[in-house]
C-alpha cells in the first residue's frame, strides 16, 4: 500500500507546484522524472486522475478537495467542445398536387405581360391544380444596392402594389400556391439587417404580410427551404450560389445532387446524369426554367441570353413525377 501513497503523494505536489498545467503533460513529466514509481505513462496518468477525482465515480471521494476538476475543465485532457449555435433546421415544404405550374421570375414591375398572359393560360388549360411562384415575383429595384436609373422615381410601395396586383390576377385560377423568395425578395430583409436590425423582429417585416399573401391564399415557404412536390424538389436557385455556366441545370445538378428544378439563371435547361447508389444505378434529372421578365429595355441587364419559359410538373400518387420544361417564344408555348 505504500506505493499508492507514495505514488499520490508525488503527483499531489507536482499539482500544486504547476496549477492548472494539463493532465496529460503533468503524467509525461511524472513518467519521466520517477521513472521507478510510474513505470508507465498510464499508472502516472491514473495518479492525477485519483488526485482530481476523474478515475470513475466511485473514486472520487478519494480525490484531494482543493485540486478536484471537473471533466473538461482546464488542467483536464479531455475536451469540453461548445455547443455553437444551432440555427434553423432544414426540412423541405411539402406539397401534394396533382400537376403543377411553376413560374420564375416575373421581377415584376419589369414582367412581361405576354409571356406571363401565355405561361398562366397554358397552366390552366393543362388543368393545373398547383401553381408555384419560384421567387423573384417582386423585382425590388427602388431597394437594390446596385447603381440605379434616376429616371425611376417608383418606390417600393409602388412596386409592392403592381405585385399585389398580379397576385390577384394569377393566383385565383390554382387550389393551391405556394411562393419561395428569390435574391430579390432578399433585398428586403438584407436592407433591414445592413440598416435598421432594431426592425428584424417586427411582425409586418416579411413578404407574407407585405404581398398580402393570404388573401390571395399563397403559402409563403421562407428561410431559403425547398419545396418538395413528390421526389422532386424546387428552389429558386440563389441559394446554390453559383453562376450559370454553359448548362445551369448541369450547375444545380452539382450542387444538389438529386433531382431539382430551379429558375434564377433565367434560362431553360435540362440535364441527366447517371449515378452509383450501392449497386443500384440510377438517373438524377435537373432542370432550370426560363424566366417572364421582359427581356429587352431592362437598363440593368442589357446582354444576356435569357428566354422566356414554364414548366408543368406532373406527379403521381408514389411520389414519380415528369417535367414539361418548355420556352415561349413570340407568344407560344414551344
Amino acid at each position: 500500500m505504500a506505493v499508492p501513497r507514495v505514488k499520490g503523494r508525488i503527483a499531489e505536489e507536482y499539482l500544486r507546484e504547476h496549477p492548472g498545467m494539463p493532465k496529460q503533460t503533468a503524467a509525461k513529466w511524472l513518467r519521466e522524472k520517477y521513472p521507478e514509481v510510474f513505470p508507465t505513462l498510464n499508472a502516472a496518468r491514473k495518479a492525477i486522475q485519483n488526485i482530481t477525482g476523474n478515475n470513475g465515480e466511485t473514486n472520487r471521494g478519494q480525490a484531494v478537495p482543493d485540486l478536484k476538476t471537473e471533466p473538461g475543465t482546464p488542467g483536464d485532457p479531455r475536451p469540453k467542445i461548445p455547443k455553437g449555435w444551432r440555427g434553423h433546421k432544414w426540412r423541405p415544404h411539402v406539397v401534394k398536387a396533382r400537376r403543377t405550374l411553376a413560374l420564375y421570375d416575373l421581377h415584376v414591375p419589369f414582367h412581361d405581360p405576354r409571356a406571363v398572359d401565355v405561361a398562366v393560360n397554358y397552366g390552366i388549360d393543362r388543368g393545373c391544380d398547383h401553381l408555384f411562384i419560384g421567387g423573384d415575383l417582386c423585382d425590388c429595384y427602388s431597394i437594390s444596392s446596385y447603381t440605379k436609373d434616376p429616371r425611376f422615381r417608383k418606390g417600393l410601395s409602388w412596386e409592392l402594389t403592381q405585385a399585389r396586383e398580379m397576385l390577384s390576377q394569377i393566383a385565383p385560377h390554382f387550389a393551391q400556391r405556394t411562393m419561395v423568395p428569390g435574391n430579390h425578395e432578399d433585398r428586403l430583409p438584407r436592407l433591414v439587417s445592413d440598416k435598421t436590425p432594431e426592425l428584424w423582429d417586427l411582425a409586418h417585416i416579411g413578404w407574407h404580410a407585405l404581398l398580402d399573401l393570404e388573401k390571395f391564399g399563397v403559402t409563403w415557404v421562407g428561410d431559403h427551404r425547398a419545396v418538395k412536390i413528390g421526389k422532386l424538389y424546387l428552389l429558386h436557385g440563389h441559394e446554390i450560389r453559383k453562376a450559370g455556366g454553359v448548362n445551369p441545370a448541369r450547375t444545380l445538378f452539382r450542387k444538389i445532387k438529386d433531382t431539382a428544378m430551379c429558375g434564377h439563371f433565367h434560362r431553360t435547361a435540362e440535364h441527366s446524369e447517371p449515378i452509383l447508389k450501392l449497386r443500384d444505378r440510377t438517373t438524377v434529372d435537373c432542370w432550370t426554367v426560363g424566366c417572364l421578365m421582359r427581356l429587352e429595355g431592362v437598363d440593368y441587364d442589357l446582354y444576356h441570353d435569357y428566354n422566356h419559359g414554364l414548366a408543368i410538373i406532373h406527379t403521381d400518387a408514389d411520389g414519380s413525377f415528369s417535367v414539361e420544361n418548355r420556352k415561349i417564344r413570340m407568344g407560344r408555348v414551344e
